[in-house]
This record gives C-alpha cells, structure tokens and sequence, in this order.
C-alpha cells in the first residue's frame, strides 16, 4: 500500500487550469498564474471494465507541508530543466486558501526558455496547471458495482515537491520522473516493476 500510494502521488499528473500569462508593468516581471489543484474536484486516473480508481484534493491538504518551510518549485510540465521559480527565493508564490491551491510565478526575463513557455501560455497552447506530491493520509472507499471494482481516493494530507503549467493531463510522460521520486522515497527498483506490471495488467484487462 505503501508503494502504491507513492507512486500514485508522484507519477500522476493532473490536468487542472485554468492557467493565464501577464504581461510586465512598469519594470515588473512577466508572469504565470493558475490553479494547480483544485479542491473536492474527482480526477478519473484508470477506467475500464474491471477497474476505477479517482482521485480528488481536500481542502487544506497541502497547508502542514507549505507551513513547514517546503522549497516547492515551479516547472514547465514537470521539467526540472525548466524551472520557473521557487518559493526559497520569492519568485513563486502559492495560496492554499481558495477553491484550490494557487500560484503566481514571476518569470526571469533573461531566459529564452522561460519567455517561451510565457508565450505558450498567452496565446493558448498551455492551458492547465499539475502537482507532484507525495501523499501522506488518504482515505479511500471501495466498492464493486456490476463487476467493475472501484477505488475512491482522497488526498487529507500531502506532501508538495513541485508544481506548475502542463500541456497534458494524467499518466503523460512521468515515468522518468516518477523513477526518480521513488527513490527518493526509498522503494527499491525491483517493487516499482512489480507496480509497473500489475497497472499494465489492469489496463488491459489482464490484472
């Protein structure tokens, strides 16, 4: 269960928006803003005949982490390569308060890369905003109905790593990453196959 959730948490993205670009007044910086997760909202992860599993936010879950001190970062679609601020050094700012977790980051005009994903976002190829987190307390329900085994998810407490705009929604190019976190959670190779293989069963309609 472990394993389960902490991969759920870190290998899933989750298309929210909506996500706006600002443009600099008098000497201020370009900007990002959005909504990265929205609270009490389901997010369907997997759906086939035999299995479901959803997802949703509740309300507060992210507060304990960002009251910690947690250096969170702002990526383009969860490119560490593409970062575009972070909460150390005041460049991006999150608001836990409202209908869901909020940003604003404010974006360095010396950078090709990150004037690019501001004009991504201003002219509508960017559209959503996703999280990465680890998720500490869930409470799920489960029931069968007409065959089909069903999981609801919701995340009471997480801890945030890192968020910002995306192209694409859930399960889009987060292996790598999802690797990464997992052993930065301690779950050894071998038990993320093991995950790996089982989800593709279930896909398929094998598992």
């Amino acid at each position: 269960m472990r394993l389960q959730r902490a991969l759920r948490g870190v290998s899933v993205g989750r298309l929210a928006g909506p996500v706006r670009a600002t443009d600099a007044a008098a000497d201020g910086p370009r900007r990002i803003e959005g909504t990265s997760a929205p609270y009490d909202s389901w997010t369907v992860l997997i759906d086939n005949p035999r299995y479901r599993l959803r997802e949703r936010y509740a309300r507060g879950c992210f507060d304990e982490s960002l009251e910690s001190g947690s250096d969170v970062r702002c990526c383009f679609n969860h490119d560490r390569n593409i970062i575009l601020g972070r909460l150390s050094n005041g460049t991006l700012r999150l608001d836990p308060k409202g209908d869901g977790l909020t940003y604003e980051v404010d974006l360095n005009a010396e950078d090709p890369t990150a004037m690019a994903v501001h004009s991504r976002v201003k002219r509508g190829d960017v559209v959503g905003g996703s999280t990465w987190f680890i998720p500490i307390a869930v409470n799920t329900t489960r029931e069968t109905v007409d065959g089909q085994f069903r999981e609801d998810d919701t995340i009471v407490r997480a801890d945030l790593w890192e968020q910002g705009p995306v192209i694409d929604g859930a399960y889009e190019d987060t292996d790598a990453a999802a690797r990464a976190c997992m052993r930065a959670a301690g779950i050894s190779e071998r038990d993320y196959n093991l995950f790996e293989r089982e989800i593709r069963g279930i896909l398929a309609g094998g598992g």
